[in-house]
């Protein structure tokens, strides 16, 4: 602990790290907190930061549930921003995993016509 009982800063670049070394494609802010020293409420400022600067991607999939990972850097289909969450489908029952797909792909064509509507907007 550094002076005055405060856990030390923690970069950004080694909030993303986490992501690296994670055995699973996405996490949730808790599982991202209990990585590092911090709490699940600063883990939650930093990630939002961090996905706003374009280094990480995020997706709700529950009522108060957010899954978040390390942005790609290529423009191709297979690279998705929604593709570590197929991994996930085969954990949900039949009408979760209809309901998970369904809003994946609202998700894709809501982030699809904000990007097009940023691209004719700053052409």
């Amino acid at each position: 602990m550094s002076q005055f009982g405060r856990k030390p800063r923690v970069d950004d670049d080694e909030i993303v790290a986490v992501f690296d070394t994670a055995e699973t494609p996405v996490l949730t802010t808790s599982g991202v907190a209990e990585q590092l020293p911090i709490s699940r409420r600063t883990a939650l400022t930093r990630l939002k930061a961090l996905r706003e600067e374009g280094r990480l991607e995020s997706m709700d999939v529950g009522a108060k549930a957010k899954v978040w990972w390390a942005a790609t850097d290529q423009g191709d289909e297979s690279s998705a921003p929604a593709e570590p969450l197929r991994d996930l489908v085969g954990m949900l029952d039949e009408d979760e995993a209809a309901a998970a797909r369904e809003r994946s792909q609202e998700w894709r064509e809501s982030f699809n016509q904000e990007m097009d509507a940023s691209n004719t907007s700053g052409a």
